[in-house]
C-alpha cells in the first residue's frame, strides 16, 4: 500500500508541468463531440438489427401513404386557381321552386352577363359558352369532337389563357376558331394552324389563334372555342362575370336578384314558380353541389377521408416508432450510466438519443421519398390523376416534410432523452431505475395504434359493402349488351336514320333498337319543363322532369308496364299528344285514375297519359327515383340504342360500323356502351374504395410491425420467466397465450373504442345515399377477428422462437 501510494505522488508531481497552470480561456465546442454522436447512433442502429429495420421501414410505409395522399388532395385543390384573377371569376348559375320540388341547375339564361356589364360597373367583363358534340372534317378525315364550345367574343376578357400564337382580343370574333396547341397538332401537324379553316358540322371556321395547352385543373376543359354573337340562339349556357374588384362579390347577389325580379321572374310568375340566379366562385366549382348539366364534381367529403386516413396511417407508424423507443430505453440504461459516470454531462446525453432519433426519422423520410415516386405511376392509374414525381421532391412538399419528421423525431426521442439523462448514475448501474412506471403510456399507445387500424378495417368494409350495393342493385331496368351510339347534330342525317335502325336491326346480333331524344338516355340530365298537372284537387303548375323516346324504348330497357298501353309507331306523328309515367309521379300527384289524368305542356299542349310503368333508377343509385314524363318524339334524336345478343363484340362492331358506314358515310361511327355511363357516376366510390383498401393494407402492416418490435423486446425481457416455465412443463401454446394475453387484453379494449366511432363516421358517410348497406354485427367481429389474427400470427414468431431455446442458455447465468 505504502508503495502504490508514492506512485500516485510521483504521477502527480510528474503531471505539474507548465502546460497544466497555462488557463484555457476558449469555452469548448459542443459540436466537436458531433462525429462521435454519429458513430454511437450508427453502431447502437447496427447492433439493434430488428428494431432499426422495424421502425424505419414502418416509418417509410406511413411516410409514403401520407405523401401519395397528399398529392392527390393538393391535386383537386388546384382546380380553377391556376388563372391570375381566378378569385374575382365567378358562375352564374340558376335555382327555380315550385311548391312541391326545386332544381339547380349549372345553365342560365344567355343574357345575363350582358345585362349585368350593362348596368353594374362592377362587371369588368362576362362570359357565355356552351359545348354540343360536333363533327369536325380536316384532309378527307372526320372526327367526332365533345369539347370544342361555342363561346361568346368576350370569353378571353374573363379568361386570360396565354396564347401560342395570335392575340385574343383582336382574332376573337363570329365565324372564327381558337383551338389549343394539342388540338393545333392533331389538326394540322407541323404546319402553321394560323388563317387554317376547319369545318365543323359543315360550317367554316377560320383558325384565328393557338392557346397553350389547357391546365388539367379546370372543370372547364375545352379543346377548342368557336365565336358566335347568337348564343341565345340555345336557350340556357354556361355565364361568367369577372368583378372589378373581389370585394364587389360580397355585396352583389342583391343586384343580381334584381336583375333575375326584372327579366326572367315575370315569366316564372305566370307558371307559379320561383327562380333566383346564384353567384358560385370559379375555384368552389370543382367541389360544389351537383347540379343540372353540370361538370364533373369532386367530393370534399372524400378528400376529408383521404387525409384523415393519411394522418392516421402516420400517427401508427409514429406510435410504432414511439413505443419501440420506449421499450428499447429500458436495454440502454446501463450504457446511459456508464456515460454518466465517466462524465458525460446531461445535455449530452440528450443530444446522442435525439440525434439518433433523428437519423431514424431522416432515413425513413428519404426511403418513403423513393417508395413514393415508385408507387406514384400506380396511384395515377388508380385515381386517373396525372401528377409528375418531380412534384414530390418540389421544394414546397420538402420543406413541409422534414419539419414533420423532425417533429416526429424530438416526440419519439424526447422520453428516453429526457427522462435517462435526468437520473442518477449509481441508481441506474444498481438497476433500481426501470422505465416500469411508463408501461401504461406504452399500452395506451398500442390501444390507440389498433384503434386507428379496426377504424380503417370497419370503414374499408363498409365502404366494399356499399359500393358493391350500389352496383349490383337493380335499375329498374336492362342496362347490359346496350350499345349507346352518337348521332351527329347535323340535320341533313336525320333523314337516313329509321333507315339506319331497320338496317341494324337486320343483323341477328341486335334485338331491339331505339332513337331517344336529348338527354334521354340512362345517366343523361334529364330535361326539366313545367306542366300543369291535377295535383291535391286542383291544378297546379310543376317542373318535372321528361324525356323524348320512340316507340320500342320501353322494349329495349325492358321497362315494365304497369298499366295502360306503350307506345305506337302513329304516336310519333302526334308528339305531346300523348304521355307514359312512372310510378313515382302517380303517386307524388295522389292520383288514383293515372289513365284518365291529362298533362299540359308550355304553350297549352295537351298530354292524355296512356300508361304507367314501374319505377326505375335513370340516374345514379344514390338519389331518389324522380317523377318522369315519357313523350313520343324522335324528331332530332341524339342516340341509337341497340340491345345486342351476342359474345362476339368485335365482330358485331364492325358489322354494325360497315351498316352505319353504307348510310351515314359522311359521319363517323362512335359509341359507348350503357354499362360505362353508370361506372361513371360511382366513379369516386371506387377510388375510394380502392384508395382506402390500400391504406388499410399498410396500416395493418405498420401496426403489426410495432407489435413484432414490442413483442421481440418483451420475450427478450422475459426469457428468464420462460426458461423456468418450461422448467416446470409449459408448452409452446401456453407460452404464447402467457406473452400475448396483455396484448390481446389491449386489441379488445381497441376494439371496443373504435366501434362506436367507426360507427358514427361512417353513419355520416351513408347519409349521402338513399340506399345504403346496413351496420351490422358482423362488420365489428369481421374487423376485430382480423386483427386479433393477424396479432396473433405476428406475434407466435418470437414466442415459438423463445420456446425452441434451451432452458439452460436462459438460465446459466442465475
Amino acid at each position: 500500500q505504502r508503495k502504490a501510494a508514492l506512485l500516485y505522488m510521483w504521477d502527480v508531481v510528474r503531471f505539474i508541468r507548465p502546460y497544466t497552470l497555462r488557463r484555457n480561456d476558449r469555452p469548448s465546442s459542443p459540436f466537436f463531440m458531433f462525429s462521435n454522436y454519429f458513430k454511437t447512433s450508427y453502431r447502437s442502429l447496427v447492433k439493434q438489427k430488428v428494431n432499426s429495420l422495424v421502425n424505419i421501414f414502418g416509418l417509410s410505409l406511413g411516410f409514403s401513404a401520407f405523401i401519395l395522399i397528399g398529392l392527390y388532395v393538393n391535386d383537386d385543390l388546384k382546380y380553377d386557381r391556376y388563372l391570375p384573377n381566378a378569385d374575382r371569376i365567378y358562375r352564374i348559375t340558376m335555382s327555380y321552386t315550385s311548391q312541391s320540388s326545386s332544381e339547380h341547375s349549372a345553365w342560365s339564361e344567355p343574357r345575363v352577363g350582358k345585362e349585368l356589364k350593362e348596368h353594374y360597373p362592377e362587371i369588368e367583363a362576362y362570359a357565355s359558352l356552351i359545348n354540343e358534340k360536333v363533327t369536325v372534317s380536316s384532309e378527307h378525315e372526320l372526327f367526332r369532337e365533345n369539347r370544342f364550345y361555342l363561346a361568346s367574343p368576350g370569353f378571353f376578357g374573363v379568361f386570360p389563357y396565354p396564347f401560342e400564337k395570335g392575340d385574343a382580343t383582336s382574332s376573337f370574333k363570329p365565324g372564327t376558331i381558337v383551338i389549343t396547341a394539342k388540338t393545333a397538332k392533331k389538326y394540322f401537324g407541323e404546319a402553321d394552324p394560323l388563317n387554317q379553316i376547319l369545318e365543323v358540322d359543315g360550317e367554316s371556321h377560320q383558325v384565328a389563334g393557338v392557346l397553350k395547352d389547357i391546365p388539367l385543373h379546370t372543370d372547364l376543359k375545352f379543346d377548342a372555342l368557336m365565336a358566335t354573337d347568337n348564343l341565345e340562339n340555345y336557350g340556357w349556357t354556361f355565364n361568367y362575370i369577372l368583378f372589378r374588384n373581389k370585394a364587389d362579390a360580397r355585396t352583389f347577389q342583391p343586384k343580381l336578384d334584381r336583375i333575375f325580379a326584372e327579366t326572367l321572374q315575370l315569366e316564372f310568375d305566370e307558371y307559379g314558380t320561383k327562380g333566383q340566379y346564384h353567384m358560385e366562385a370559379l375555384p368552389d366549382v370543382h367541389f360544389g353541389s351537383e347540379k343540372l348539366f353540370d361538370t364533373p364534381k369532386s367530393s370534399k367529403a372524400n378528400l376529408y377521408i383521404f387525409s384523415t386516413a393519411a394522418v392516421l396511417v402516420l400517427i401508427i407508424a409514429g406510435i410504432n416508432y414511439v413505443n419501440i423507443s420506449l421499450a428499447n430505453a429500458t436495454k440502454r440504461q446501463a450504457e446511459v450510466g456508464i456515460r454518466k459516470s465517466i462524465g458525460a454531462q446531461r445535455h449530452q446525453v440528450k443530444i446522442q438519443f435525439l440525434l439518433e432519433s433523428l437519423i431514424v426519422c431522416t432515413l425513413s423520410l428519404v426511403l418513403a421519398i423513393g417508395i413514393a415516386i415508385y408507387c406514384l405511376p400506380y396511384m395515377t392509374l388508380l385515381t386517373d390523376k396525372q401528377i409528375h414525381w418531380r412534384e414530390i421532391i418540389s421544394p414546397s412538399v420538402l420543406l413541409f416534410l422534414f419539419p414533420v419528421a423532425l417533429i416526429l423525431a424530438l416526440i419519439a426521442g424526447s422520453y428516453p432523452a429526457f427522462y435517462l439523462s435526468a437520473v442518477k448514475p449509481a441508481e441506474i448501474l444498481k438497476g433500481k431505475m426501470m422505465l416500469t412506471g411508463k408501461v401504461l403510456l406504452r399500452k395506451v399507445l398500442v390501444v390507440v395504434q389498433f384503434s386507428i387500424s379496426i377504424m380503417l378495417i370497419i370503414a374499408t368494409i363498409l365502404i366494399f359493402r356499399q359500393l358493391e350495393l350500389i352496383q349490383t342493385r337493380s335499375h329498374g331496368f336492362t342496362r347490359d349488351q346496350i350499345l349507346v351510339i352518337d348521332i351527329p347534330r347535323d340535320r341533313t342525317v336525320h333523314a337516313s336514320l329509321n333507315g339506319l335502325k331497320n338496317a341494324m336491326l337486320d343483323y341477328p346480333g341486335v334485338k331491339s333498337a331505339s332513337l331517344v331524344g336529348e338527354h334521354s338516355w340512362p345517366t343523361a340530365s334529364m330535361h326539366i319543363d313545367v306542366f300543369e298537372v291535377y295535383y291535391q284537387q286542383e291544378w297546379q303548375i310543376k317542373p318535372l322532369n321528361n324525356i323524348k323516346v320512340d316507340a320500342d324504348y320501353l322494349e329495349l330497357l325492358d321497362l315494365r308496364l304497369v298499366e295502360g298501353k306503350a307506345f305506337s309507331p302513329e304516336d310519333m306523328d302526334t308528339p305531346f299528344e300523348v304521355v307514359i309515367v312512372n310510378r313515382a309521379l302517380v303517386e307524388k300527384m295522389g292520383w288514383d285514375n293515372p289513365l284518365e289524368q291529362t298533362v299540359t305542356f308550355e304553350g297549352g299542349m295537351e298530354a292524355q297519359v296512356i300508361g304507367v310503368i314501374e319505377n326505375f333508377h335513370f340516374n345514379s343509385i344514390r338519389d331518389e327515383i324522380e317523377p318522369l314524363l315519357i313523350f313520343p318524339n324522335n324528331w332530332l334524336p341524339k342516340k341509337l340504342m341497340l340491345k345486342l345478343s351476342t359474345d362476339n363484340w368485335f365482330q358485331a362492331l364492325e358489322q354494325l360500323e360497315s351498316v352505319w358506314r353504307e348510310s351515314i358515310p359522311e359521319q363517323p361511327f362512335e359509341f359507348r356502351f350503357l354499362d360505362q355511363y353508370f361506372q361513371e357516376q360511382y366513379k369516386s366510390e371506387k377510388t375510394l374504395k380502392q384508395v382506402f383498401t390500400y391504406f388499410v393494407v399498410i396500416g395493418i402492416i405498420i401496426a403489426c410491425l410495432g407489435l413484432f418490435g414490442l413483442i421481440a423486446l418483451t420475450t427478450h425481457q422475459r426469457l428468464k420467466e420462460v426458461g423456468i416455465r418450461k422448467v416446470f412443463g409449459a408448452q409452446t401454446g401456453q407460452l404464447l397465450f402467457t406473452l400475448s394475453k396483455d396484448f390481446i387484453r389491449l386489441i379488445l379494449i381497441a376494439i371496443g373504442i373504435a366501434t362506436p366511432m367507426a360507427v358514427m363516421a361512417m353513419h355520416e358517410w351513408l347519409g349521402g345515399f338513399v340506399y345504403k348497406t346496413a351496420i351490422s354485427l358482423d362488420v365489428f367481429l369481421i374487423a376485430g377477428g382480423l386483427t386479433i389474427f393477424i396479432a396473433m400470427i405476428t406475434m407466435s414468431f418470437h414466442v415459438i422462437r423463445a420456446a425452441r431455446t434451451n432452458p439452460s442458455a436462459m438460465l446459466k447465468y442465475e
